[in-house]
């Protein structure tokens, strides 16, 4: 192997052994923390329904996907063309558009909602109740406000809990609790 190999390689060892936890690829055992102060890797944290997720981490991820939704439907926007009503015969120009842009919207949220989603159903496993509390969004006003509360400003049940040890690292054993 020559010079540049040898660090190309052993660059990648490094990256491997400080992200490799954080994007998924390593393992984490219980109560250890991560790099940043992470409690599970960013990848099981947006896509895996399993476990629980402190506050603090619910709006990281929450500010960080609103982020990333606000950024994609600026590409979509930008990718359409203008939209004018100027004439008569370019109105079915821009029902086109239009169209076409809720089209890329619609793609930006349904790519998006698996992860809001995991998210969700984690921080109720904190407040050790089901991911089925989530479908309290399809209740308006009333339900968002519950949610909001319950998920965005209360904090997590202190201890273990039937969906697994506390992710602040507190009360005692790593088991998770069993069910009665």
């Amino acid at each position: 192997m020559s010079i540049p190999d040898l660090a190309f390689n052993r660059g990648r060892v490094d990256r491997e052994k400080h992200l490799g936890p954080i994007l998924g690829g390593g393992s984490v055992t219980t109560g250890e923390k991560l790099p940043g102060g992470l409690t599970m890797p960013i990848v099981q944290m947006l896509f895996s329904f399993q476990g629980r997720l402190r506050r603090r981490d619910y709006w990281l991820c929450a500010i960080g996907l609103g982020v990333v939704w606000m950024i994609l439907n600026s590409i979509v926007g930008m990718m359409m063309p203008p939209v004018h009503v100027a004439t008569a015969g370019a109105l079915a120009f821009n029902m086109a558009a239009l169209s076409a842009m809720s089209t890329g919207s619609m793609i930006v949220f349904l790519l998006l909602l698996w992860p809001h989603i995991a998210i969700g159903i984690k921080r109720c496993h904190d407040r050790d109740k089901s991911g089925l509390w989530l479908l309290l969004y399809f209740l308006p006003v009333i339900g968002w406000i519950w949610l909001f509360i319950d998920l965005a400003i209360l904090d997590g049940t202190p201890g273990p809990n039937k969906y697994g040890p506390s992710p602040k690292g507190l009360g005692g054993s790593s088991e998770p609790a069993l069910a009665s």
